[in-house]
Formats: C-alpha cells, sequence, structure tokens
C-alpha cells in the first residue's frame, strides 16, 4: 500500500498509516507513506516512510519552501515521483486526498507504479476560488479525477448529494464511506479535578468558515462573570495578525494562550484533556465547505473527554445532539457564551457530556472502520 497524504494530524490517511504499523506482522506486506505539507503549514517538509514487516520503519524528511499555490503541488507531485523512482517498488494501491494528489494517483497507476488508486474525499467545495473560471476548471478536475480512480471514499454522508447537486456523478460501485476514525490509543481522559477551571480548547486552521471571530466575541462576554476563562490554541497554522489585532483591542491577550503548532502526539492530547470544553463554531454560510465535510475537531475533543460546542452546520453535530455529547448552537455569541458559562459552571452536565462523548467514539473505531473500507478495496487486513 502507498498512502499519499498532507500531513494534517487526525485525518484518515494519518490515522491509517498508525493503524497499519501497529497492526503489522513479520510477514505482512510493506507499505509506504508519504506526507507532504499542508498549504499554510508552519510544518514545511515532505516525510518518507517506509515500513517492512516489524522492522523499524525508514524515514526520510526534506525541508519545503513556504507554500507558494500550483508550484508547491507541483513539487508535491514530483518529489513523490522522485521518491518512488529511487524506492523502485510497486505497490498493490494508492490512497490520496486533495486534487493534486489524486491526480499523482492516477499517473502512478498509468505508469505501472500502483494497480489501483483511491481518492478520499474530506471536503467538497461548491465554489472553491472566488474567479468563477478557476472554480470551473477546480470542478471539472475534480470531476475527472473522481471518474477515472479505483475508489473514491467520502469521510461525510453529505459529500456526495452536494456533488450530485453539481452534476459530479460518482459510480455507487466505487463509492465508499468511511468517516473520520478514531484510535483507540487517543480515547482517553484526566480525571475532573486535573482539569483546568473555566478552560477552552481550540485546534485547527484560522479560515473565516472556521468561527475564531465568534470565539474573541463570546470570550469578550464570558470574562465579564469568569474573568479566569482562557482559550488554548493549537494549530499547524500561523496565527492571524487580524484576529490578534481584534484581540488586543478588545483587551483579551491573558484570555488567550497561542501554543502554535504541537508535534507531538502524546503532548498534544495531554494540552487537550486539560481543558472543560472544545471549541467548533463553524460559520453558516450556503457555499462554506464545511456544509458537506467531515469534520474531524469536535471528533478530537471528544477522544479526548472534552465536550465540543459546535455550530449546526456541518453534519457531525446531529450526532453529537443525539448523543448528548456536547452543545449544538446557532453562529450566535450569546449562544455560545451561555454553552461555555453552562459547562464551566455545572459539573453535572459536564461529566454527563465528558461521558457520552467518550461513548460516541466508540462507533468510529479504527478497527471496524478500517477494516470495512480495506476490504471494500480488495485488501482485507489481517485479524
Amino acid at each position: 500500500m502507498l498512502i499519499i497524504w498532507p500531513k494534517a494530524s487526525a485525518s484518515i490517511g494519518i490515522v491509517l498509516a498508525s493503524f497499519l504499523e501497529r497492526h503489522r506482522r513479520a510477514a505482512s506486506a510493506s507499505f509506504t507513506c508519504i506526507n507532504h505539507p499542508v498549504p499554510g503549514s508552519v510544518l514545511q517538509e515532505t516525510e518518507f516512510v517506509f515500513f517492512c514487516g516489524q522492522d523499524a520503519p525508514r524515514r526520510s524528511r526534506l525541508p519545503r519552501e513556504k507554500y507558494i499555490p500550483i508550484f508547491s503541488d507541483v513539487v508535491d507531485g514530483l518529489l513523490t515521483l522522485m521518491f518512488l523512482m529511487i524506492a523502485h517498488r510497486r505497490h498493490d494501491i494508492c490512497i490520496t486526498a486533495g486534487l493534486n494528489l489524486g491526480l499523482v494517483g492516477i499517473l502512478l497507476r498509468r505508469i505501472g507504479v500502483v494497480k489501483k488508486t483511491a481518492f478520499v474525499i474530506m471536503d467538497y467545495w461548491p465554489q472553491k476560488y472566488k474567479s468563477v473560471f478557476l472554480s470551473r476548471l477546480y470542478r471539472a478536475l475534480y470531476s475527472w479525477c473522481c471518474t477515472h480512480v479505483d475508489f473514491v471514499v467520502d469521510v461525510a454522508p453529505t459529500i456526495d448529494e452536494a456533488r450530485r447537486r453539481d452534476g459530479i456523478m460518482v459510480d455507487p460501485q466505487k463509492r465508499i464511506f468511511a468517516p473520520h476514525p478514531i484510535d483507540s490509543f487517543q480515547v482517553g481522559s484526566f480525571p475532573q479535578e486535573a482539569v483546568e477551571p473555566d478552560s477552552l480548547i481550540w485546534t485547527g486552521a484560522f479560515a473565516p468558515e472556521c468561527g475564531f471571530e465568534l470565539v474573541i466575541d463570546a470570550v469578550e462576554l464570558v470574562a465579564q462573570q469568569r474573568p479566569g476563562v482562557v482559550v488554548n490554541v493549537t494549530s499547524y497554522e500561523p496565527f492571524r495578525e487580524d484576529l490578534l489585532r481584534t484581540i488586543r483591542e478588545k483587551g483579551l491577550e491573558k484570555h488567550f494562550r497561542l501554543l502554535g503548532y504541537v508535534k507531538d502526539e502524546q503532548a498534544f492530547m495531554g494540552i487537550v484533556r486539560r481543558n472543560r470544553a472544545g471549541l467548533a463554531p463553524y460559520r453558516p454560510g450556503e457555499l462554506t465547505v464545511k456544509n458537506f465535510a467531515g469534520v474531524a475537531r469536535p471528533w478530537t475533543y471528544m477522544a479526548n473527554g472534552v465536550p465540543p460546542i459546535i455550530t449546526r452546520v456541518p453534519p457531525d453535530a446531529e450526532e453529537i445532539q443525539a448523543a448528548g455529547a456536547g452543545f449544538v448552537i446557532d453562529y450566535d455569541r450569546n449562544q455560545l457564551a451561555d454553552a461555555m458559562l453552562a459547562l464551566f459552571t455545572d459539573d453535572q452536565l459536564y461529566q454527563r457530556c465528558r461521558d457520552n462523548s467518550l461513548e460516541l467514539v466508540q462507533s468510529r473505531a479504527t478497527g471496524p472502520v478500517f477494516r470495512k473500507l480495506l476490504t471494500k478495496m480488495g485488501i482485507p487486513p489481517d485479524d
């Protein structure tokens, strides 16, 4: 197996590589993982990892340039080809995400490096760019890629509905649904007394559709009643200057801890577990990608025993609300502030949401998710 993936923690390709590494045997077939930097990430490197049986994996890393649109995407493809030529290995299947890497997977099949290709769709953009021409070009390439791969893997059931609405039809025989999986070693929590009072966690990007602006507005309200409220912020992206300026203008600097990118997984989980609630206030909009995306952020919170506060935008919100695992709100600063205060002040409510969160993530356990996925692709894993 060959996994070519943007280096984003908690995404399905990264979790799959970890799953295969822990479940490999001495007689198991080898697999290769190539991770390229996410656009805008502070982690600017490409990593090549080769796994064979139970031997220690062989790794190499190559520093990368700050992301340049199109150019960096082309470099991703060229570095992939270069590494595979040096490794001189063939693979049964290539699993990719992102349009540029999906096209690379098709090329690798054409030249005989892989036998089959799987294109993982983590989100769907009704309008990717402001330019009508670029958006149409993106959609045309996306449609071509979905048509020419062997498998299309959707991480949210709403993705296919959105594609069909835009006239992009995927053969049902090649379409597979596989939600964002939760690795069992990531599931756990700190005892309640070890959780920092009035603390919130934000992980992930700062794009407008992610809703960090609403967090600032809500914290301004909450600080009037809970002066010790603090938001711990981690991200693979640099913190936006306009957001920092807004925080300073409102005099809220002491309420935000900017922790940057936390590369070590154990350290990251420790940071998440110390918080009373997790923030996922996605901004609504007809064209927002979050309408159709499978969002990983609230599942990361819940796997660490942290109840999420999420808006009604992504389909995951319905699952969270039905399970009583967190707060589902409108995109409204008063509702967000009220949810924060409720989880800060009501220990029984907090514990109930916490328990329900840890129970809900069991539905995303890696074993069942990956065994179903790999079996449908014709490569069932070892039991």
